[in-house]
């Protein structure tokens, strides 16, 4: 079975494969397993038990959803430590080479392994993407104290490490920036805006160099983006 996060479009798979979506109102179905389990172990169990195989995360659409409904269902430290733990021994991102656009929003797709391996840094942990937004009035200091924690409880999740990134950039701290935007990075997930400010750090720490680098491959990807996007 095919877990469909961030998206309630399960309709459009037709009759080739069984998916199991959710309505944008419904009861995350990620979180509840990680607050009815106890243990990693036991959040691989209930997947293993919903027959759930692979995920597919519309991480744009996943972000502004949860954002929206953050105050409904809010996660707690320990449930997404333990979601996190469990993630990044068990899921295996299948890279397609799919961009992103401003009318679908972004997919990424992951195979759930039974057998652990060591830990790995992947773009997303599905169902998580709201954490990383945004919150109204928050300041650039406040905000990158609060990525902090996240990167804390969820280690290895790209999409933190980039926004932690980011939100150092923006305080001026250069280096703790470049940082977590390459160990995001790392993963082998990137966008114009990750490498724009990857760019500012390296620039900032007076690397020109590997500044311009990193500016060319953001115009690059940039390029090469669809065109309704903003």
């Amino acid at each position: 079975r095919l877990l469909l996060v961030g998206d309630s479009r399960a309709a459009w798979f037709g009759r080739s494969r069984l998916v199991i979506g959710q309505d944008y109102s419904d009861m995350p179905l990620v979180l509840a397993i990680a607050r009815e389990s106890r243990t990693p172990g036991e959040v691989g169990r209930r997947f293993r038990e919903l027959g759930i195989t692979e995920v597919l995360v519309n991480y744009i659409a996943s972000e502004y959803t949860g954002a929206q409904a953050e105050a409904f269902f809010r996660w707690s430290g320990p449930e997404l430590s333990r979601y996190a733990a469990y993630w990044t021994r068990h899921a295996r991102w299948l890279q397609t080479g799919d961009g992103y656009d401003g009318l679908n929003g972004g997919y990424a797709r992951f195979e759930l392994r039974r057998t652990a391996a060591a830990p790995v840094g992947l773009p997303f942990l599905p169902g998580t993407e709201g954490l990383a937004a945004a919150r109204d009035g928050e300041t650039p200091v406040a905000r990158a104290a609060r990525l902090v924690r996240l990167v804390a409880r969820a280690p290895g999740v790209a999409l933190f490490e980039t926004r932690l990134g980011a939100s150092e950039v923006a305080t001026g701290d250069w280096s703790h920036g470049r940082s977590h935007l390459e160990r995001g990075l790392a993963c082998g997930f990137e966008t114009p805006g990750i490498l724009a400010n990857l760019g500012r750090a390296l620039a900032g720490l007076g690397l020109s160099a590997e500044a311009r680098a990193a500016f060319a491959r953001a115009s690059g990807l940039a390029a090469r983006a669809p065109a309704h996007l903003p």
